[in-house]
């Protein structure tokens, strides 16, 4: 299946129209409200410890392979899970290159989303990424998938899924910006009750605004202090704008309100305030917990299977999400002491977490 007929079922815009029906993913990243998203879904995510468990028991630092403690020789595992998490964010899908020397895996490379295409052998089943103009087998790049529609392998990103939304809440951004430049909003008024031709008011304006007879302007040096002088009984009226109305606030709030809900993160991780929510301790746990368990879950457990693989069989990688779910660090820490006193865990597992 070709990309522009696979684009197409997934009803997204091509290349080629995207201008006029959509967003680029660079046009979304740069609202406020995206960057904010994605910039909180990738620091949740690439702070967590990873542990490697063999039979549900986890595995002593020593035993963990190298390959988990540090994918990337060229990056910190912190950038490597976070460029995952990125890639996944804003394309929908995420690619790791599988780099070996003699039948051992050495290197784990995130690649650009968009230079890959993940396409299937109707006939054989038979999957292939096409990556720089070669074909790789999933056995040499691994493709996580955010969300794949059935019969598709592209998976569909938040911003590829909500393109007409996000051009609004764009197009909305750019009109209150160039409100008072490019939009023809007067910042005033000049009347008078004389009798004045075409030619007195072209003047009048001309004057007022530091422009010549020809409309060019000049140079106000003349006039440092900007005094103006009105004649034949003008009148200047200034028209006022309240800040919210000029800037259209409600309506770029509503928009941060719907760009969280997207990307599924509390409006409160966005500093978007929802009307009639009052916030307590309790509801910012509660939030925090949805949280993790449905929006970040969706990142977590797709890149955890795609490390899994890479390791030996019988081992399973796993992201400690326990920091996430514990609001203070008072909770955190009785949490510790219950664990350890049940025989849980032990105290330098404790603190390894913290």
């Amino acid at each position: 299946m070709n990309r522009a007929r696979l684009l197409g079922l997934l009803g997204l815009p091509t290349r080629a129209d995207t201008a006029t029906t959509g967003i680029t993913t660079r046009g979304a990243v740069g609202l406020l409200g995206v960057y904010r998203a994605i910039n909180v879904l990738a620091v949740a995510v690439s702070q967590l410890s990873i542990d490697v468990e063999r039979a549900g028991v986890r595995l002593p630092d020593p035993q963990v392979p190298s390959i988990i403690r540090k994918p990337d020789l060229h990056r910190s595992r912190y950038d490597f899970v976070e460029q995952l998490v990125l890639s996944l964010a804003t394309s929908g899908n995420a690619y790791i290159l599988r780099r070996e020397v003699d039948g051992e895996l050495l290197n784990l490379e995130p690649l650009t989303p968009w230079e890959c295409w993940p396409s299937v052998d109707t006939a054989t089943g038979e999957k292939t990424i096409s990556y720089r103009g070669k074909a790789y087998t999933p056995d040499q790049i691994e493709h996580i998938a955010l969300m794949p529609l059935p019969g598709t392998p592209l998976g569909l990103g938040p911003i590829q899924a909500a393109q007409v939304e996000l051009g609004g809440a764009r197009d909305v951004r750019d009109y209150s910006g160039k409100w008072f430049t490019e939009t023809g909003q007067p910042a005033g008024m000049l009347t008078t009750d004389q009798d004045a031709s075409d030619a007195d008011l072209k003047r009048m304006r001309n004057a007022w605004n530091y422009l010549d007879e020809d409309g060019n302007p000049t140079s106000t040096t003349t006039n440092p202090t900007r005094v103006r002088v009105l004649g034949k009984g003008m009148k200047y009226a200034p028209i006022f704008i309240a800040p919210k109305d000029a800037q259209w606030i409600e309506s770029q709030q509503f928009n941060t309100t719907q760009i969280a809900r997207l990307f599924g993160i509390p409006a409160s991780l966005l500093l978007a305030a929802v009307e009639g929510n009052s916030q307590t301790y309790q509801n910012v746990e509660q939030e925090w917990i949805a949280f993790t368990r449905f929006t970040l879950m969706g990142y977590i457990r797709k890149i955890e299977e795609a490390l899994t693989h890479l390791v030996v069989r019988g081992q399973t990688v796993r992201f400690n999400v326990e920091t996430l779910q514990r609001a203070d660090t008072k909770t955190r820490y009785e949490a510790h002491q219950l664990a350890i006193t049940m025989g849980l865990y032990s105290t330098d597992y404790a603190r390894q977490v913290e």
